[in-house]
C-alpha cells in the first residue's frame, strides 16, 4: 500500500497558514547527529510570501492507517526558486532544513577557560548545557537581542564523563563532536532538536543515551532481523579498519617546550594486537587548561582511532518489514550477515514521493571495536 502525506505549513507569531497534500515531488532525507534536508516541488499556485524565511514545515506520513510525524520535527524554510519546465510548467520549490539546523546559527560566545566554554560533565549533561547556554534559557542577551529561543530538557547523566574545551566554536560542530566521542568510546548517544508543543517556541532539545528510536536489538526482547537472507537487506560491506589506528597519544596542552603541558594515553591490548602495532600521534590541545582535561582528551583521542568493524547495509521493504509500520528512523535493530551480526541503528532515511510514487533509501550502520 502506498503512504499518503500532508505537510502543515505554519510561522512563528501566526500558526497555521496552509495544509499541503498535492505536489510535483517531495523528498527529505533524516540523519542521526545531523542535519536534514528536504525539497519540495509544488504547482506555481504559491508565493514567496507563503514561504517566508524559516517558516516551518511538519511532515506526516501515513502507511496502513498509521500517521507519523517524520524526523519528531519541524523543518524550516531556507530557500525558494520559481522554475520552467521543458513541459512549459511553472513550479515552486522549497528548501528547507529540520530544526537541528538551529544549532549551526549559534557560536559557543565565550572565552577560553570560561564556565561555558570548559567543561568536565556527562557527555550528555554537557551537550545540553551548551545548547541551553547558547540558545536555551541560560543564553545571555546581547546587542544583537535575546537568544532564547528553544528549550532544552532536564539533565539526566546517564553517559560517560569527558573534559572538553571548546571557545568560540559552532555549537553543532561541538556537539557533534562530543556526540562521535562517545560512539567511538563503544556506546551510543543520539541529539535531536523535536517538535514538542509543551516546550518554548514548541521545540526542544533532546538527547537519548541508546538509540533515537525504539530498541529491536538482539537483547531487547522483540528484536527485528535485516538480513539477505529474509530479503530485507541489501549492498552489505563489513569492513576491518585498521588503516589510521593510532594506539599511543601524546597531547600538548598549554606552555611552550619543556614546559609544555603533556599527557599520554594507550590502549595496551590494542598495542600488544601485534609485534609492530605502537602507533603513536600527537594532538595539539593548548586551548585546554588542566591536566585532567588533557588527560581525557588524549584517552578520548585514542579510543576514537582504534581498529573495529564498520558494518553498513541498505534495507529492503519486504511484506514483514514496512518503514513507518514495523520500524522508524532511530530504531536499533539486527543485522546479520555472512556470520556476523551487529545491533546497527537505522541511521539514514531518505524518503522521495513524486506521480511515480515513493522510493525509500535506508541506510543501517554499526561500528563494533576489535
Amino acid at each position: 500500500m502506498a503512504s499518503s502525506f500532508e505537510i502543515v505549513v505554519s510561522r512563528t507569531g501566526i500558526g497555521e497558514i496552509a495544509r499541503i497534500n498535492q505536489f510535483a515531488s517531495l523528498e527529505y532525507v533524516l540523519v542521526e547527529n545531523d542535519i536534514g534536508a528536504l525539497t519540495l516541488v509544488l504547482p506555481d499556485v504559491y508565493s514567496s510570501d507563503t514561504f517566508q524565511t524559516d517558516t516551518m514545515l511538519e511532515v506526516y506520513r501515513t502507511l496502513d492507517g498509521v500517521t507519523s510525524l517524520e524526523g519528531e520535527t519541524v523543518w524550516f524554510v531556507r530557500d525558494t526558486s520559481i522554475t520552467l519546465d521543458t513541459s512549459g510548467q511553472w513550479l515552486f520549490t522549497i528548501v528547507a532544513f529540520d530544526a537541528k539546523e538551529l544549532l549551526r546559527r549559534r557560536i559557543v560566545n565565550n572565552y577560553a577557560g570560561s564556565a561555558q566554554a570548559s567543561k568536565t560533565d556527562n557527555a550528555d549533561d554537557m551537550m545540553r548545557a551548551i545548547v541551553r547556554e547558547q540558545l536555551g534559557p541560560s543564553a545571555a542577551a546581547d546587542a544583537a537581542g535575546y537568544r532564547y529561543i528553544i528549550d532544552v530538557e532536564a539533565d539526566q547523566g546517564a553517559n560517560l564523563s569527558i573534559s572538553k574545551s571548546f571557545a568560540w566554536r559552532n555549537v553543532l560542530v561541538v556537539i557533534q563532536d562530543i556526540a562521535d566521542e562517545v560512539l567511538n568510546a563503544g556506546q551510543h548517544v543520539a541529539f535531536h532538536v523535536i517538535k514538542n508543543a509543551t516546550s518554548f517556541n514548541d521545540l526542544q532539545f533532546v538527547v537519548r543515551n541508546v538509540q533515537w528510536g525504539v530498541d529491536h536489538s538482539s537483547t531487547s526482547g522483540d528484536p527485528i532481523v535485516f538480513s539477505p537472507d529474509n530479503g530485507a537487506l541489501s549492498d552489505v560491506q563489513i569492513l576491518f579498519d585498521a588503516r589510521d589506528e593510532v594506539t599511543v597519544g601524546r597531547v600538548g596542552g598549554e606552555g611552550e617546550g619543556e614546559l609544555r603541558q603533556l599527557a599520554t594515553g594507550y590502549v595496551p591490548a590494542a598495542v600488544a594486537r601485534s609485534y609492530w602495532n605502537r602507533r603513536e600521534a600527537f594532538v595539539d590541545a593548548r586551548n585546554t587548561r588542566t591536566l585532567e582535561q588533557l588527560a581525557s582528551e588524549v584517552s578520548a583521542y585514542v579510543i576514537t582511532k582504534l581498529a573495529r568493524y564498520r558494518f553498513t547495509g541498505k534495507a529492503q521493504q519486504t511484506a514483514d518489514l514496512e518503514y513507518g509500520i514495523e520500524y522508524f528512523w532511530g530504531d536499533r535493530v539486527v543485522a546479520s550477515a555472512h556470520g556476523f551480526t551487529f545491533d546497527a541503528i537505522i541511521k539514514t532515511v531518505h524518503v522521495t514521493a513524486n506521480a511515480s510514487g515513493e522510493t525509500i533509501d535506508i541506510t543501517l550502520s554499526a561500528e563494533q571495536s576489535v
